[in-house]
């Protein structure tokens, strides 16, 4: 028995992996266009000149659509240059089968071309998952994009086409599962794609660390319960994700990674991801343009991937408008700082702008947060009085204004924006960078959410006398700290940060260590006593109400701002 050639030419390309093999063309036809989408999903046909035709050889049956320069460019911007071209292939209505292949069509090839050369493709068979439709998207440099093929038994077709950033991954999320690869091309396989992670190697050819990010989309039965966390390695290195309340998305940024090109596998609760996708972003360029990520990732962020020396400046993806300072040591963070904490906190100071020679042996704060107000009052202060700022601090200047967290009036004039910065130092250790990031943290949200702020200060009220004599009278007599107790709005913030900078079941040993110790013996002893009496039952008491709010709320618990570590 004579074999049959349809089943003879995809043998052939099975067999060689992620290449086409050279296969002729024949029997040209002209077809109806498919819709071309761009990367944010809206229809692109306006934009687009398409050309297709369809050509059989020995029952194959290969689809070419050809499209122009102007195209592309109108379809990618500010991609690097490079796209990910994506088709979806759907049944056809005429013939059974199912398997197919799709590649990249170069200059000229569309009218020119008498045979597929050997290329990088994407092979599959739809259906084997049981899916009616399945998207798959290859990498490629825009200039060598001119079009695309697909090669098919003829049992299926294409039904439209997109042209967007660059990807890598899997995404089932939607109704139409959509497998993305590299330039290399590859086997198109739901089942071995869902849960068991990516394989990035070699993607840094096209992904530079700087500009990439590794991007999730929860599943629906996704737990938001502040305990399950999905396990991802990178190499080695362990991330947590855990899923937000308010969105079904989150990313972790290549640069936060060690060595992010490799195996990324799932490797605990994998059903929870429903698309893990590696992306060309936008993320920050200039040194006052922040990234955008959640701050348990800046806790241990690779100071060889910072852009400059002495800081990386962060925005927290979940609270725009507040941005995070990792400083490299406690020396530069106080050239940025050191005179806004006595402007804005320090008891018997507040208000007024101290010059160099005052503060060189005075302490700062080993983490600083200001919110939007006091910042604008600070550098308009010194733009009315000509005040000397020194050069870090007119950088912050333009950090924050950049930033819209202040606005410079056309008089010159500094008013308030919104949002706020909080900033950590290097010089931390990593035990006390989580604390502090936490302590200062929850002073961020407290600066932009009136409803959070509004809880807060019930719970300060419903505090009991002792427990609160006790924290005002510690925030007074402590040098390191010296907070103007007059100031409500302080007080407040800070025992809200004091509640929420350790887990719960850590607060009562916390606040009885704190009681016994000799400095709160010496000067604050009968406060400090009635704390060791109670068992530190009115803090417990105030941690626990506001760890359950800030977890219905966001997903965050007492100890822990952060949904990727």
């Amino acid at each position: 028995m004579k074999p049959n050639k349809k089943r003879r030419t995809f043998a052939k390309l099975a067999a060689t992996a992620a290449f086409l093999i050279s296969v002729p063309l024949a029997s040209c036809t002209e077809r109806a266009q498919i819709p071309m989408m761009a990367a944010d999903g809206t229809d692109a046909n306006a934009k687009r000149t398409m050309m297709t035709r369809t050509v059989k050889s020995g029952g194959a049956e290969t689809q070419l659509f050809g499209f122009s320069e102007e195209n592309i460019s109108a379809l990618t911007k500010n991609d690097g240059g490079f796209i990910s071209l994506g088709v979806v292939i759907g049944k056809s209505e005429k013939k059974s089968g199912g398997k197919f292949a799709f590649g990249i069509l170069g200059d000229g090839e569309f009218k020119t071309i008498k045979e597929i050369p050997a290329r990088a493709t994407v092979k599959g068979t739809l259906g084997e998952a049981g899916e009616e439709k399945l998207k798959v998207s290859i990498c490629a440099r825009r200039g060598d994009a001119r079009g695309f093929f697909v090669m098919s038994d003829g049992g299926v077709r294409a039904e439209e086409c997109s042209v967007g950033v660059q990807s890598l991954g899997y995404d089932l999320s939607g109704s139409i599962p959509h497998l993305a690869f590299g330039q290399d091309g590859g086997t198109a396989d739901i089942k071995k794609a869902s849960g068991r992670g990516i394989d990035t190697t070699g993607a840094e050819k096209t992904f530079p660390v700087s500009s990439s990010a590794l991007e999730f989309i929860f599943s629906d039965k996704a737990a938001a319960d502040g305990k399950t966390a999905t396990e991802i390695a990178f190499n080695g290195e362990k991330f947590y994700v855990r899923k937000p309340k308010s969105s079904s998305t989150s990313l972790i940024p290549l640069s936060a990674a060690k060595n992010p090109f490799g195996n990324i596998s799932l490797t605990q609760n994998a059903g929870q991801i429903s698309s893990l996708m590696l992306t060309r972003r936008n993320i920050a360029e200039g040194k006052t343009e922040p990234i955008k990520t959640d701050p348990g990732l800046v806790v241990w962020w690779p100071r060889k991937n910072w852009r400059g020396t002495d800081y990386e400046l962060f925005e927290w993806d979940r609270f725009p408008g507040v941005l995070l300072m990792d400083i490299a040591t406690y020396s530069i963070q106080d050239d940025f700082f050191r005179r806004l904490a006595y402007f804005v906190e320090k008891a018997g100071y507040r208000g007024t702008l101290y010059p160099d020679t005052f503060l060189a042996d005075k302490h700062g704060y080993n983490a600083h947060d200001y919110k939007a107000k006091n910042l604008a009052e600070f550098f308009e202060k010194a733009r009315v009085e000509k005040f000397p700022l020194n050069e870090r601090e007119l950088l912050l200047k333009k950090i924050l204004c950049d930033n819209g967290v202040i606005v410079i009036e056309k008089d010159g004039s500094v008013s308030e924006g919104r949002g706020a910065i909080i900033s950590i130092s290097q010089e931390s250790q990593p035990y006390l960078r989580k604390q502090l990031l936490a302590h200062e943290g929850w002073h961020g949200i407290f600066f932009s959410d009136k409803d959070f702020r509004d809880f807060v200060y019930r719970q300060y009220d419903l505090l009991d006398d002792g427990c609160r004599e006790y924290l005002t009278r510690y925030f007074q007599v402590t040098p390191s700290l010296n907070y103007d107790t007059s100031d409500e709005y302080l007080l407040r913030n800070e025992f809200m940060a004091y509640m929420l900078q350790k887990p719960v079941e850590d607060i009562p040993k916390y606040f009885i260590d704190m009681a016994s110790r000799r400095h709160s013996q010496d000067l604050a002893k009968p406060e400090a006593d009635y704390v060791l009496a109670t068992g530190a039952a009115g803090f417990l008491k105030a941690s626990k109400a506001l760890d359950a709010y800030v977890n219905e709320r966001w997903n965050l618990n007492a100890g822990r701002i952060w949904l990727a570590n």
